[in-house]
C-alpha cells in the first residue's frame, strides 16, 4: 500500500504533507526552550481566570501583546509565527488559519502534553 512512498525522500514529503501534515520545522527542532518562551509570553498577558481561551483566541491575544513590544530573548521562531504587520482581528485570524497558525497549534499541543 505504501510502497511508492518508501526509499524516496520526495515521495515521503508528499505523504507527510498530505497524510501526516506536520510542519518541517516541527518535531525535530521544537524543544523545551520554545515551549518555555511561549509560556513566558502567555504569562505576560492579562487574562481573566474566568475567560475561556481556545488556541485561536490565544494566538490573537499573543499577537496583540507582541504588537506592544516584546523581550528580545523571545526566539525568532516564536515571533515568526505572527505577522506583526497585521492589525485587524479578521486578518490576524486569517493568518492563524494558514501555515504559521498550524505551527503555533503544534507548539501549543506540545505545551498541553507536558507538565511544564
Amino acid at each position: 500500500m505504501f510502497k511508492k512512498y518508501k526509499n524516496c525522500f520526495e515521495n515521503f514529503k508528499i505523504f507527510n504533507k498530505s497524510v501526516l501534515n506536520m510542519p518541517r520545522h516541527g518535531f525535530t527542532t521544537m524543544n523545551i526552550m520554545l515551549v518555555k518562551a511561549l509560556a513566558i509570553l502567555i504569562d505576560g498577558i492579562n487574562i481573566d481566570e474566568t475567560t475561556e481561551i481556545n488556541d485561536k483566541k490565544l494566538y490573537y491575544l499573543i499577537h496583540k501583546y507582541l504588537l506592544k513590544g516584546y523581550d528580545e530573548s523571545i526566539p525568532n521562531y516564536i515571533v515568526s509565527l505572527f505577522d506583526l504587520t497585521l492589525q485587524e482581528k479578521s486578518s490576524i485570524n486569517k493568518h492563524y488559519d494558514k501555515v504559521q497558525g498550524r505551527k503555533f497549534r503544534h507548539l501549543v499541543d506540545l505545551m498541553k502534553c507536558g507538565d511544564y
